[in-house]
């Protein structure tokens, strides 16, 4: 029976539950960006061995931390203390702003590609 399980498996309901709470992950941040919170529930689900949604969150935060990386790389510092760059306030302002678009966009995009492919 177990063996049976195994191969009629469908797969396709996991990739659809990564996919919704990769979208979903990249929203809550937007309104909460700590990265405790996402970490805790990571920890929660892989406890509960509910693999895709953990799937869904990495991918996310890995977006949102790529995304910030890049537009951080790019911007213009004031100075270096013990490792860590400091920016002016105006600065600071402008990359977050690109961030939260660059989300913005991210999430708008995947929407649209899962509306074309159910109306198909």
């Amino acid at each position: 029976m177990l063996l049976e399980e195994f191969y009629s498996y469908d797969a396709s309901d996991d990739k659809r539950i990564a996919d919704y709470v990769y979208i979903h992950t990249l929203s809550c941040w937007l309104i909460n960006n700590d990265f405790s919170i996402y970490e805790a529930l990571l920890d929660h689900y892989e406890d509960q061995e509910m693999y895709a949604i953990c799937e869904g969150i990495n991918r996310g935060l890995n977006f949102i931390e790529d995304t910030m990386n890049l537009h951080f790389e790019d911007a213009e510092k004031m100075e270096e203390k013990d490792g860590h760059f400091v920016y002016t306030h105006q600065e600071h302002m402008r990359v977050s702003a690109l961030i939260f678009q660059d989300i913005i966009k991210e999430i708008y995009e995947k929407q649209i590609g899962k509306f074309k492919e159910n109306n198909r």
